[in-house]
């Protein structure tokens, strides 16, 4: 599938243009599949929104166990990514906050010296 091709080289627009493409042609005859494809595309480049957007899409295709299965390991794998993410920040807040202390008690320490 061509689609994936793209999404596999990291082309996500260019996949998402052609899957445009596709669904506005009577001609074409989608399935699951492709609809599969693009919603695991936005799911692992973590749009959720997008994501999303091709699940309600997908309301004319009969869905199967693999989409949902798609849908709902992709939205663990965010929700999994996105606290680890904001804990990692914080920390890095929480340590710059923590050294710029020690200089400020050391600026301290040092006045009261002289």
């Amino acid at each position: 599938m061509i689609i994936h091709g793209f999404i596999n080289n990291g082309d996500l627009q260019t996949a998402y243009a052609l899957f445009g493409e596709m669904t506005n042609d009577p001609d074409v005859i989608q399935d699951i599949a492709v609809y599969d494809t693009m919603m695991r595309g936005f799911l692992n480049d973590g749009d959720l929104e997008s994501a999303w957007m091709i699940f309600e899409a997908s309301s004319d295709i009969d869905r199967d166990f693999y989409f949902y299965k798609t849908l709902i390991s992709g939205l663990c794998k965010n929700y999994i990514r996105k606290p680890q993410e904001e804990r990692e920040k914080k920390f890095a807040i929480d340590t710059k906050d923590h050294e710029d202390h020690e200089d400020h008690e050391e600026q301290i320490s040092v006045r009261r010296d002289l």
